[in-house]
């Protein structure tokens, strides 16, 4: 339902299941490559076919990848990453960090 990734890593949905995150993590390879993407991908969810549509990037990950991806009630994205978890809003404005 979704293609055109590197290395995917981490799938969440909205609680109404309208929109999936995914989380590219091509960036982390054998060797890191700066090259490649450490990204949040959001997607509109079809409701007729499942199919994933209208893929935009929702954030850029500063610090390693997102490594998992979750969706609280409120439609905030968190995901694991090299400092911790990150925390977005729908709209992919940086809310906080969870330094761990």
């Amino acid at each position: 339902v979704a293609t055109d990734f590197i290395e995917p890593n981490g799938i969440a949905f909205t609680e109404d299941g309208t929109t999936a995150y995914i989380g590219e993590t091509g960036f982390l390879t054998a060797t890191p490559n700066q090259t490649s993407p450490a990204t949040i991908f959001a997607f509109d969810v079809d409701k007729k076919t499942q199919m994933f549509k209208n893929r935009r990037v929702l954030a850029y990950i500063d610090t390693g990848i997102p490594d998992g991806l979750l969706v609280d009630t409120k439609g905030n994205i968190y995901a694991g990453c090299g400092d911790g978890v990150q925390v977005w809003n729908d709209e992919g404005t940086l809310l906080g960090k969870f330094f761990i």
